[in-house]
This record gives C-alpha cells, sequence and structure tokens, in this order.
C-alpha cells in the first residue's frame, strides 16, 4: 500500500497534462452518446465501446510485449475492476442519457471527485478528508456547472431516475478508484490493469437488440460526428422480397419513426409522386402516401434519396426537398444510369469547417 507520502505528492506537469487530456477525452464522449442513444440499446452501446477499447489495449499491450500476470487474485481483482469502472458505470451513464441531456449527465458526473474523497476518507488510512480536498473538489465542481451554464439545469427533477443512475455511475467510479490502488502492490502495470478489465465486463443484451446498428449510430459509438444528419429504412410496399409492410398504419408506423432532423433521409422505395411513374399496366404510381406525408409534412429533409423503381430514375423536388431516384439499372436490368452525386453542405457551416460531403 502506497505511504502518505507517495499519496500525496505533486503531480508533475507530464501528470497535468495526462489529466487534461483525460478530461477532454471523457468529457467528449457525453456528447457522442448523446447522438448513439438516439437508435442504439444503452447496453449496446456499451459492449461496443468497452469492446472497441479492449482491441485497441489488446494491440498495444502485443506491439509493447508487455505479459499480463497469472495470479489468480490477479484477476479476480480485474473482474472486480470492470463492473466498477466499466460494466456498472458506463451502463447507467448511458441509460441515463436516454433521459436527460449531456450537459446535465456530464455535471453530475463531475461529482465523481467528491465521492471519491469520501470513499477514501472512509476505507483507506492514508487519504484522510482535509478541508483542502473538499475545497479543491467543490471549487471543480463549481467549475463544470458555470461551464455548462444555467440552461442544463432546465430539466432537473424530471427524471430523478436517470439522475440518480448518473449519481450512481460517479459512486461507482469513486469505489473503482480506491479499488485500484491494490494493483500497484501487486505489481500490475496500468496498462495491463486497463486493457484486461475491459473484456471482462459482464455486459449482455438479448440478441434481438443486437441487430446490425445503422451506420449513423456506429459513427457516433466510435466518437465521429457526421456532417449531416442521415437516416435510413429498408420498408417498402408490398412487392416481394424482404422488408415488405402493407400500406397503410403498417407502412405509417415505420416512417413514424423517422427522426425530425434529418438532413439526408434513404429508404428503399420512393413516395408518393416522385420518382415512382411505373410501366407496369394497372399502377401508374408506386409510391408509398404514408411516406410522403412524414416527408412533406413533418421531416422535410434536404435531400430524399431511393430506389426500386427503376423507370422513375432521377432527380426532382418540392421546392424543400430533394427527391433522388438513384436506381443503377433500367427496367430492363441493364447497369447504364449515371451515377448521380449530391453535394451536402454542413448546416450552418463555419470558416474552417471543410468542404461540402459528397453522397454518391
Amino acid at each position: 500500500m502506497m505511504n502518505a507520502l507517495s499519496a500525496n505528492r505533486a503531480m508533475t506537469p507530464l501528470e497535468w497534462i495526462m489529466l487534461l487530456t483525460l478530461s477532454l477525452v471523457w468529457g467528449g464522449s457525453y456528447f457522442f452518446v448523446a447522438l448513439a442513444v438516439t437508435t442504439l440499446p444503452p447496453l449496446t452501446i456499451v459492449m461496443c465501446r468497452v469492446g472497441i477499447a479492449s482491441l485497441a489495449l489488446w494491440a498495444f499491450m502485443r506491439f509493447t510485449r508487455q505479459i499480463m500476470p497469472r495470479d489468480g487474485r490477479v484477476w479476480i481483482g480485474f473482474f472486480i475492476m470492470g463492473l466498477l469502472n466499466n460494466a456498472i458505470p458506463f451502463s447507467l451513464i448511458v441509460w441515463g442519457q436516454t433521459q436527460i441531456s449531456s450537459g446535465q449527465a456530464s455535471i453530475l458526473n463531475a461529482t465523481t471527485p467528491i465521492f471519491t474523497v469520501i470513499v477514501a476518507h472512509l476505507f483507506t488510512r492514508d487519504e484522510r478528508m482535509t478541508m483542502r480536498h473538499v475545497l479543491g473538489t467543490g471549487l471543480g465542481f463549481a467549475g463544470v456547472v458555470v461551464l455548462m451554464g444555467e440552461s442544463v439545469f432546465g430539466g432537473v427533477g424530471d427524471s430523478l431516475m436517470a439522475q440518480a443512475a448518473l449519481l450512481g455511475a460517479a459512486i461507482s467510479y469513486a469505489f473503482s478508484a480506491v479499488f485500484g490502488r491494490r494493483f500497484r502492490g501487486m505489481g500490475v502495470a496500468p496498462m495491463q490493469m486497463g486493457s484486461q478489465q475491459s473484456p471482462l465486463t459482464p455486459v449482455g443484451q438479448y440478441p434481438s437488440a443486437l441487430a446490425p446498428p445503422p451506420v449513423q449510430s456506429m459513427l457516433n459509438a466510435a466518437g465521429i460526428a457526421p456532417a449531416a444528419a442521415s437516416w435510413g429504412a429498408p420498408w417498402q410496399p408490398v412487392c416481394g422480397g424482404a422488408f415488405n409492410k402493407s400500406r397503410g398504419p403498417p407502412l405509417a408506423e415505420k416512417w413514424a419513426a423517422i427522426p425530425d432532423d434529418v438532413d439526408v433521409l434513404l429508404t428503399h422505395g420512393p413516395p408518393l409522386g416522385h420518382g415512382d411513374r411505373c410501366r407496369r399496366q394497372g399502377t401508374p404510381r408506386a409510391g408509398c402516401l404514408d411516406l410522403l406525408e412524414a416527408v412533406t409534412f413533418r421531416v422535410k429533409p434536404r435531400y430524399h434519396c431511393f430506389g426500386h423503381i427503376h423507370e422513375g430514375y432521377g432527380v426532382t423536388t418540392d421546392g424543400t426537398t430533394t427527391f433522388v431516384n438513384a436506381s443503377s439499372c433500367t427496367v430492363r436490368g441493364q447497369c447504364t444510369n449515371l451515377p448521380l452525386v449530391i453535394d451536402v453542405e454542413r448546416p450552418a457551416a463555419a470558416p474552417g469547417d471543410g468542404p461540402p460531403v459528397a453522397i454518391t
């Protein structure tokens, strides 16, 4: 166990830089979680998060040729650390952010140092609570509140269970910080501890909830914020093949899931009246009326891209939305239609944001 001198020594400049970098990475995760929870189940996000981290850390361990300990006590410690530092807090944070904003989540998680001071005072002998600890953590928490602004308190009290979940995550982090001290006495390097607690995180989800997520959601979970919001669905009026739904309420229910703030909408087939003219006898137009109503009256995307009706290839507009039938083949199955390219400008682009995004 560390003595009082080592536990309370002054931090070096390198340690301050590492701490600030961690703060930026950790704080930014709340923004990307807020994007991912719109389309992914909470535990699926947790699995992706720890899974990607595990692969990266394992690769680093192999590159640096670090050998893992074989002591059974160390691996039991890894399992407990995975619970306290990953499984419990990640699950609580992601679930909580399905009901509260990322700003509120980050403020509630900023209570972690406060709980850490309390837990260390109760369960260690060399890190007793002092007035300097109390003032330091209090000022740090106040700083987070000032940076986030008073607007984040608009929904305080509306989702008490979600807010309690974020506080529970902070408490779990506090216990993990104190529990992790024992690994130094076992001769375990920080990278060894980090690389093994992630894969030992016992997080599961029902198989039906683990269907491949949309590309937008995978980008969000990976921390890549796209320039324009896109959303896609494979459903179509009954026409043979897969993803068929009857016209009327069954399809209207699917289109009701389209988010309101979509810039580029991708569907398999067209809405009624746009790129849906069909040569089939008795069916002059094959578009979906319910999809048209969702697009024109509620969503109003900048672009609606689709295919399916090959003879409807081309571009139309209603003045608000540009409808793009990008079928690559003719009605006879000949792949002669030229690719259609649209430039989607970044919303409220600022200087230095970069060029538009080309969608083919």
